[in-house]
């Protein structure tokens, strides 16, 4: 279940910022970030948003993909799948 969440929050940061996000790098450093929004759900309900735009901006700065180019030439983007941002 965590990690189809921490899935569902790369997705959520990537279409909000316009980045493209590595979902690698989004599970390798949730601890940084999965806290936050565990106890806001738990004790506080009302700082859930802010939780989320913090997790947010924290994935836009430290989880951007690294191989873009590389992608379009071997990876996903070869194959047609290309990050969705604002669609």
């Amino acid at each position: 279940m965590c990690g189809h969440f921490k899935r569902f929050i790369a997705h959520v940061a990537q279409k909000a910022t316009g980045v493209a996000i590595s979902t690698h790098k989004v599970a390798k450093s949730a601890c940084y970030f999965m806290g936050d929004i565990m106890n806001s759900i738990i004790h506080d309900p009302d700082k859930i948003r802010m939780a989320l735009e913090k997790a947010i901006l924290f994935l836009k700065n430290n989880t951007r993909r690294d191989s873009i180019k590389r992608d379009k030439k071997s990876g996903r983007s070869k194959l047609g799948l290309n990050p969705l941002y604002g669609a």
